[in-house]
């Protein structure tokens, strides 16, 4: 066996084991889909790049104020996803969206330890049809236009697998 040749086989090997370790990390089990269940989960790709708006494989997101935002009054960010193809919203994931710390701002959650998250549990997310979701993010800030950031973990589904991807989000907005 030549040379090149073991390189190729044990690239391939390595590359098994990359895929292997990062579906662990994601703390994904892999199952014999014909045994168990014809859908299998599998880690989506690295985070999108952060704004308002991403664009992900099968599924879209749209960040933006709801309305105007008074200083020192209760102001709502809706998160909405759109799924396309023959993918949906996965009504047994627990949706939610991490917010960092922001100057001036005030995060709303419902959890008294953790008042920088929005989720399912919390019943911040609803879904009227399989293709859409909204999440629900509540927060009071001081005038200026801060920027909200964080982190939308969510699960987009078809009959053969499910995508569990991770979209770090930067929405603007105006307090005045």
């Amino acid at each position: 066996m030549t040379l090149l040749k073991r390189v190729q086989e044990n690239g391939k090997v390595v590359a098994l084991v990359a895929v292997l370790a990062a579906a662990a990390a994601f703390g994904v089990t892999m199952t014999n889909a014909s045994a168990q269940s014809p859908r299998a989960t599998l880690p989506s790709a690295a985070p999108l790049a952060a704004s308002p708006h991403a664009d992900g494989e099968h599924f879209s997101v749209d960040a933006a104020l709801v309305g105007p935002c008074a200083p020192n009054a209760e102001c709502t960010i809706a998160i909405k996803v759109a799924v396309r193809d023959d993918y949906h919203v996965n009504p047994e994931f627990p949706h939610k969206f991490t917010a960092q710390d922001a100057a001036g701002v005030e995060f709303l959650g419902k959890d008294p330890a953790k008042k920088n998250v929005f989720s399912k549990t919390a019943g911040d997310f609803a879904s009227s049809d399989p293709k859409s979701a909204v999440l629900t993010v509540r927060f009071k800030a001081q005038p200026g236009s801060p920027t909200i950031t964080g982190t939308l973990k969510l699960g987009v589904c078809s009959d053969q697998n499910c995508m569990l991807p991770v979209v770090d989000l930067a929405i603007p907005v105006t307090v005045k």
